[in-house]
């Protein structure tokens, strides 16, 4: 039986990787990754052996082009590893189109391929870990993805939330840039209002971890004042209510 592996890596702490992550990658010689040079050095500091290995190339504008080669070597018995620079690849990672399309083939095909499989590993989320801890109601949530780089398109996307968050109260989770980080901030309180909690999460299980919160008043002032030190790895989590 031949098995596309969807294989989680540590978000920042090396220890979050799973024994049943190391070993399926030790066991792998073909793996698809993000970036291959940075999965090589994830390989060397886990002390996983780069032995047979075959590393791909596999990111948002190839990877579509790299489902025929894929499911070709699935038919092949050979088993297929995905992951990204960090994380659980498909999430806001490339994966996607490679599992929808494997999906579809088993769906039309059941008994010519009914030897493969998608097996998914549980493993480190940045969305998970900012929720977790962020301090925000976790009972419902949605993720937003990365906030778009366009104002006009940004704006949309506030706009839309406004309109969801009158009919649903949950809590939202983007991936935003440091440097955009006070417009789209701007842009929430324009189309949210003032009555928004604002979580910011720096550097998820790294060394300078840290999580910074407050109304969204508040929060737009300690930026504009430089007050926040918020280079590095973000994420945006906010409320129309921290108890709601």
């Amino acid at each position: 039986m031949a098995t596309l592996y969807i294989i989680p890596t540590p978000i920042g702490n090396l220890e979050d990787i799973t024994v049943r992550a190391k070993n399926v990658l030790e066991k792998l010689e073909v793996i698809f990754c993000e970036d291959t040079r940075v999965t090589r050095k994830l390989f060397s500091l886990l002390k996983l052996s780069l032995d047979k290995k075959n590393f791909y190339s596999n990111f948002e504008h190839n990877e579509k082009a790299n489902v025929t080669q894929i499911i070709d070597l699935l038919k092949k018995d050979t088993d297929v590893g995905i992951v990204t620079d960090a994380g659980t690849p498909l999430i806001s990672d490339p994966g996607f189109p490679i599992v929808r399309e494997v999906r579809k083939i088993l769906k039309e095909n059941p008994v010519d391929y009914k030897e493969i499989k998608v097996e998914v590993l549980p493993g480190a989320s940045s969305v998970i870990v900012s929720l977790a801890g962020s301090g925000l109601p976790t009972d419902k949530f949605t993720f937003l993805g990365f906030v778009p780089k366009k104002p006009g398109d940004r704006r949309k996307l506030f706009k839309s939330v406004q309109k969801s968050s009158n009919h649903l109260t949950v809590t939202y989770i983007t991936f935003e840039s440091h440097f955009r980080l006070q417009s789209t901030i701007e842009v929430i309180h324009e189309q949210l209002g003032k009555n928004v909690y604002i979580v910011i999460a720096k550097e998820l299980t790294k060394l300078h971890e840290r999580f910074y919160e407050g109304n969204i008043i508040d929060i737009k002032q300690q930026l504009k004042d430089k007050k926040l030190n918020i280079a590095g790895e973000l994420i945006l989590l906010f409320r129309t209510s921290p108890n709601s």
